[in-house]
C-alpha cells in the first residue's frame, strides 16, 4: 500500500475509536448532561477556562451561535457555568466554569476511567506510550493540514 493509502486506512482507524469512545462517553453520562455539554465542560477544564465568548464557543465547536447559546443555557441551569459581563464592555460575556461544572467533569473522567483501565490492560506500557507518541505528532500534522481552507491547498 502506499503512503496516502495508509493515512486514509489510519483515519478511518481513528473514525472507529472515536465512535467506540462516544459510546463509552454516552454510557457514564448523567442523565441530565449531554455529550455536547460534557464536550465544552472538558474544553473550559483543559484550556484552563480562558475568557471566552458563547461566539468564540460556538465558532470552535462549529456550531451556530443559538445552539451553543442553547447549551450554555442548559448549563448554566444546572450551575455548570456561569456567564459572566466583561470588564472592558459589559455587552460582552464570558463563559466561567464554575465549581459544580469542575466536579460533574471530573465525575464523568472517573467513571469513563474504568474503561480506560480495561483497555490499557490489554496493551503494555511501552505499547501504550509509543502509540501515543505517534497519535499526537498525527493529530498535531492533521490540526494543520486538515483545518486549512481549501483555497489555501490549492496555490
Amino acid at each position: 500500500m502506499n503512503r496516502s493509502e495508509n493515512t486514509f486506512l489510519l483515519l478511518r482507524e481513528m473514525i472507529i475509536v472515536s465512535d467506540l469512545a462516544r459510546r463509552s462517553l454516552r454510557r457514564v453520562l448523567p442523565e441530565n448532561l449531554g455529550e455536547a455539554q460534557f464536550e465544552v465542560l472538558s474544553h473550559l477544564v483543559f484550556t484552563g477556562n480562558r475568557d471566552e465568548t458563547p461566539s468564540d464557543l460556538a465558532r470552535l465547536f462549529e456550531v451556530s451561535r443559538p445552539a451553543m447559546t442553547q447549551t450554555l443555557g442548559r448549563m448554566r441551569a444546572a450551575g455548570l457555568v456561569e456567564l459572566a459581563p466583561a470588564p472592558a464592555d459589559g455587552r460582552v460575556r464570558h463563559v466561567r466554569l464554575t465549581a459544580a461544572g469542575r466536579t460533574r467533569h471530573a465525575a464523568v473522567l472517573t467513571s469513563l476511567a474504568q474503561d480506560a483501565t480495561r483497555l490499557g490492560a490489554r496493551l503494555g506500557a511501552a505499547e501504550l506510550e509509543a502509540l501515543l507518541g505517534q497519535v499526537r505528532r498525527f493529530r498535531l500534522e492533521a490540526e494543520t493540514v486538515l483545518s486549512l481552507d481549501p483555497e489555501e491547498t490549492r496555490s
